[in-house]
């Protein structure tokens, strides 16, 4: 190992970084339309495999690196990331059922399921996450008071 490698970042590697991980989630969601659309005909079991799929492993990640960035944080910004994470974890757990029951049991996925439950908890844990996030001094100072007002 180089000592190279224990420098402190710069703002160009930064850069560079970010703008790899942009060109990587492109290329994914390039990919993905591809399959999606390009190759299946709508309504078709490997496109229902796909979305279902797709739905699944983003809210796993999500929930796996809200919980991962918690643990670098404390206080205030370590109850938000976890927040973030049970959130993308209610959904996780909702579309899993979804999951078993479309594709592991055949059927077609009634209206209501118990999957909803999942989704509509997703919102509640988000919600408190991001005003965890905002400090009470740019809350005073910004435009985000009235913005949260319009929900009231």
């Amino acid at each position: 190992m180089s000592i190279a490698g224990f420098a402190p970042e710069t703002h160009d590697s930064i850069v560079r970084r970010r703008a790899k991980l942009l060109a990587a989630w492109g290329a994914a969601l390039l990919l993905f339309c591809l399959l999606q659309y390009g190759l299946e005909p709508r309504g078709s079991h490997v496109s229902i495999l796909i979305i279902d799929t797709s739905w699944t492993v983003v809210t796993l990640i999500a929930a796996y690196q809200s919980g991962l960035t918690a643990m670098k944080f404390e206080g205030r910004e370590r109850y938000a990331w976890l927040a973030l994470g049970a959130g993308s974890g209610a959904w996780f757990i909702g579309q899993v059922y979804w999951d078993y029951l479309e594709l592991g049991l055949g059927k077609i996925v009634p209206f209501p399921a118990w999957s909803d439950v999942g989704y509509l908890s997703f919102p509640l844990p988000v919600i408190a996450g991001l005003l965890l996030l905002v400090r009470r001094a740019d809350l005073r100072a910004s435009y985000l008071r009235p913005l949260c007002n319009l929900g009231l």
